[in-house]
């Protein structure tokens, strides 16, 4: 900074330049400050800063892994900024932080467009969804459009994926969504009705959650599991399958 700004801009100084380090007392003149940087010279920045606090720092980086993830956001690494970006949305649905988590976890969603198609970002781009479903219900409630479209999603990356452990959690909320939005019947399934038993959407997520949750039989997963079992063959009896196909579900 020039002398005639340092005289006439009041700011903190640490240290001597120039190493010196100056802390502004008016926002406007720090925003000035820093736009007047070059694009590239600030995401060196913003890059230097994200690799030193995890490198340096891992305690901060744990504790606010949304301070690393702005600074990798800026420095336009959208890889390591999702990550992070789910690490602060995951943080803050742990405590309670709803809102809060949704904006981290939507700013996630935004990043991760950027990065190429492939298989690994399909399933992380799932684990952002389903930390996502929860919060919107907390925030919002199960009837509001946004956990919809998150669960339809959702399933939609499932079937990209094949066989993901997560769609019966997604089928369950893409339902409760349905249900209570006055909307049950619609979507829920969808045309899979078409499709042979074997291939319905919901059989196999199912099965494998159940048998796999068959020893804690009151727990909540087993429980829904159990209401899929009881709801697919009478939405589908009258579609001609037999019900003994479902005599395979059992365990």
């Amino acid at each position: 900074m020039s002398p005639s700004p340092r005289r006439r801009f009041p700011r903190h100084q640490r240290g001597r330049p120039p190493r010196a380090k100056y802390i502004f007392k008016h926002a406007l003149v720090q925003d000035a400050a820093y736009q007047s940087l070059l694009k590239r010279t600030r995401q060196y920045y913003h890059r230097q800063v994200a690799e030193l606090l995890a490198a340096r720092f891992p305690e901060i980086a744990e504790a606010h892994p949304e301070l690393v993830a702005h600074h990798y956001t800026e420095a336009g690494d959208s890889e390591p900024a999702v990550s992070n970006w789910l690490k602060a949305g995951q943080r803050s649905i742990a405590r309670s932080a709803n809102v809060e988590a949704v904006d981290h976890l939507k700013r996630g969603l935004e990043l991760i467009k950027k990065l190429p198609e492939s298989p690994e970002r399909a399933q992380r781009e799932l684990m952002i969804e389903l930390a996502l479903g929860p919060a919107l219900v907390t925030t919002f409630g199960y009837t509001d459009p946004q956990v919809g479209l998150t669960y339809d999603h959702a399933w939609r990356l499932c079937q990209q994926i094949g066989d993901s452990p997560h769609a019966f959690i997604v089928l369950r909320g893409r339902q409760l969504h349905e249900m209570l939005a006055g909307e049950a019947g619609r979507t829920f399934l969808g045309p899979s009705f078409t499709r042979p038993p074997s291939q319905l959407p919901c059989a196999s997520a199912s099965r494998r959650l159940a048998r796999k949750e068959a020893r804690p039989r009151r727990s909540w997963r087993f429980a829904c599991a159990w209401e899929i079992f009881l709801r697919v063959p009478s939405a589908i009896g009258s579609r001609g399958y037999p019900a003994p196909f479902f005599k395979s579900f059992s365990y």
